[in-house]
């Protein structure tokens, strides 16, 4: 069969041995002016810029250089999977319909080989495809219209977006600075301005050493770990995608900021010796750097361990009520939160003050005896002695 195209002043044609180019600008007087041989059954002719598809129905389509219309020259011929019914070109896409295969899409390679990168299949035979304003329109077997979006190069935008930014749907990178469209778009740059080099959230990182990192270019601290996202790629090795690069629970920027090692597994350690690992010091935001974080001569430790704050000077409270602060509790180790820490039945500050000790629960006649307890035990003994006597003599 014999196809043809018009456009501009030529005539485009595809008989069964040639392709010829007629020039038309005298439309009373046609001339031939070019030709290059073309065997075989034609079904499609599309001409693209300064090329000219020409397609087969035995699966194969052709590509001719038209620059010079004088001289068409052959510079491909693809073995396609189907057979292609028409023909639609989109910079280096070309998308065929076939009865089989339904719509396909084809990435001309330096229109030297074809990549097959989709396909999108009606519910009957796909017939004809048009390209219109960043949509496809294609009309199957049954008359039904189908509008359709891709994604052909890849970049997250779809054609549409592409043809309203005005971006190139078959390339990536429209501006050639390396960063895909679709990324630039997402974080506020231009696609279409070589701006691979700013670095709008000032954290001495550009936005292609951003992209290439994976970080953000709206935030100076993508993974919110207090650390800039250059300190953690150029200064101490840390993932600027995780805020506890060591899996410690234990945030980079806190560990970094106690001198303690982002990249080593180090929260069971207690550099300061206050009975509290790194990981506590991290959940009660105490300085695992010292043992007394408040600075009221109380250890750390020792104050979580009777739930006593150790980010507020509390030494002299007395939150037993047997009237010893906290200090002196803790120098003589009786438990703040206990009046009677052995549980003899003596307070800590009356054996303390008394010079007996308020950690042993062994009660001795002599603290017995300078007890209450004990005066009494002895003044009613006296009685009843006192009473038999009495008893005696009458």
């Amino acid at each position: 069969m014999t196809r043809i195209l018009v456009h501009d002043d030529y005539a485009y044609i595809a008989t069964r041995e040639a392709l010829e180019i007629v020039d038309v600008s005298d439309p009373s007087s046609p001339s031939l002016i070019g030709s290059a041989y073309s065997d075989g059954y034609k079904s499609h002719i599309y001409l693209k810029d300064d090329f000219v598809f020409i397609t087969f129905p035995a699966m194969r389509m052709r590509l001719y250089n038209v620059t010079d219309p004088t001289n068409p020259v052959e510079l491909e011929e693809y073995v396609m999977s189907n057979g292609i019914a028409e023909i639609e070109v989109v910079g280096t896409l070309v998308f065929t319909t076939s009865n089989v295969l339904g719509l396909q899409v084809f990435h001309l390679n330096d229109y030297s080989t074809t990549s097959d990168i989709g396909r999108f299949i009606p519910d009957a035979e796909a017939r004809a495809v048009i390209h219109n304003e960043g949509y496809f329109y294609l009309v199957d077997s049954h008359s039904e219209l189908w509008c359709l979006e891709h994604d052909c190069d890849e970049d997250e935008l779809y054609s549409r977006e592409e043809y309203e930014i005005g971006t190139q749907s078959d390339n990536p990178d429209s501006d050639f600075d390396l960063i895909p469209d679709g990324w630039e778009v997402q974080n506020g740059l231009n696609p279409l301005v070589h701006d691979s080099q700013q670095d709008n959230d000032e954290d001495d990182l550009s936005a292609l050493e951003e992209y290439l990192a994976g970080t953000s270019i709206l935030t100076n601290d993508t993974d919110s770990d207090s650390l800039s996202d250059s300190a953690e790629l150029l200064i101490y090795g840390t993932d600027p995608l995780n805020l506890d690069s060591d899996f410690d629970q234990m945030p980079d920027g806190w560990e970094v900021l106690y001198a303690l090692n982002p990249l080593s597994y180090d929260g069971h350690l207690d550099q300061d010796m206050d009975d509290l690992s790194n990981l506590l010091e991290f959940q009660y935001n105490t300085d695992p750097t010292n043992s007394d974080s408040d600075f009221d001569q109380l250890p750390d430790g020792w104050e979580v361990q009777y739930f006593l704050n150790p980010l507020a000077n509390d030494t002299h409270l007395d939150p037993d009520f047997d009237t010893l602060d906290n200090l002196l509790e803790y120098e003589i180790g009786t438990n703040p939160t206990l009046a009677d820490s052995d549980q003899d039945g003596f307070l800590d500050s009356w054996e303390y003050n008394n010079g007996f000790d308020p950690l042993n629960p062994v009660v001795g006649l002599s603290q017995y005896l300078v007890s209450i307890p004990g005066w009494l035990f002895i003044s009613i003994l006296v009685a009843m002695g006192l009473i038999a006597v009495f008893m005696i003599r009458r």
